[in-house]
């Protein structure tokens, strides 16, 4: 490029001014105001370091350069929707972008918006696995990782996944970890299974009693399941099938978790003097250790309390 001192002179004056204000919205109106300089690498990064995304206002030449695609999108991943296209399939560009922002890998190349890593990244950084699915390739619903991605940043889009996901056992039980109600998505198989639904339960009992009628009522008569769940949740007893409300071993075990859970016990028991006998043992022995589990706290509390005023009298 020749010399040209009015240029340069008008180019020092405008990176002078531009370095003293902090007002980006003035930055930007200045360097359109003066309208030369949409071809000057200097000019332009030192717009674009104030925090102005401005790929659309450069020329075609500074389109292309890296260095200033670069330092538009940190400030701003829509930016890369004016990038080159040879910029558009950077991956240390559209990286930049996606990291800002997960929408901006919509506008990189068809290879970077199949790399599994730049999806995941841009499902975490607010890219929606309907966008996914719709504008990039529907195969990622077929994905685990994308979609346990997706589903951390949004409980409902569980429901986008593949039947095949929605009946893969690992994937079911590390969404319902998360948000019980996805058991609602899941395969009907996986709603029958023990494990499943024991977590399905005990996920999602301390926020709400909702999940226990989740359960398939075939498994209210399963031995193994009920007693696991009244060990955790002893209103489970409740719906328990008659002959299981009148199974020792899970009423005991219901009732240790909570001494109120003998008024659901099967009729059988509660008419069996033998069982009530053994019942009101292990009740007393509760209260016992309970009341001296009190004693013991009223004591330390005493003797940890702040005596520092005694004897200084």
């Amino acid at each position: 490029m020749e010399f040209n001192a009015d240029y340069e002179n008008a180019k020092k004056e405008i990176l002078k001014k531009i370095e003293k204000e902090d007002n980006k919205k003035v930055v930007f109106q200045m360097y359109l105001s003066a309208g030369q300089f949409r071809n000057d690498k200097d000019v332009v990064l030192a717009v674009i370091k104030k925090g102005m995304g401005l790929l659309l206002h450069v020329s075609e030449e500074l389109q292309k350069d890296k260095e200033v695609v670069l330092a538009a999108v940190k400030q701003d991943g829509h930016e890369l929707f004016y990038a080159n296209k040879e910029l558009q399939n950077d991956k240390e560009v559209v990286l930049e972008a996606v990291k800002q922002t997960g929408k901006s890998l919509l506008y990189a190349s068809r290879e970077l918006q199949n790399d599994k890593d730049l999806v995941i990244l841009a499902i975490r950084n607010g890219l929606s696995l309907e966008n996914v699915l719709k504008k990039i390739n529907k195969d990622f619903q077929n994905d685990k990782e994308v979609v346990l991605e997706a589903f951390k940043q949004d409980k409902t889009s569980f429901s986008l996944a593949s039947e095949e996901l929605k009946n893969n056992k690992e994937v079911v039980l590390e969404a319902v970890k998360h948000d019980y109600r996805v058991i609602i998505e899941a395969s009907k198989e996986l709603q029958n299974d023990k494990e499943v639904m024991l977590v399905v339960t005990k996920e999602g009992f301390p926020q709400s009693l909702f999940s226990i009628f989740f359960i398939n009522p075939r498994l209210y008569d399963d031995k193994e399941f009920m007693l696991e769940m009244v060990k955790y949740n002893w209103i489970s007893l409740e719906f328990a099938s008659k002959k299981l409300k009148n199974d020792k071993e899970i009423v005991f075990a219901a009732v240790k978790q909570n001494w109120m859970a003998v008024k659901y016990a099967g009729e059988e028991l509660i008419n069996n003097e033998s069982f009530l006998a053994i019942l009101k043992k292990r009740l007393d022995t509760q209260t016992e250790l309970y009341n001296d589990s009190e004693k013991s706290i009223s004591t330390d509390d005493y003797n940890s309390g702040d005596n520092s005023g005694i004897g200084t009298m």
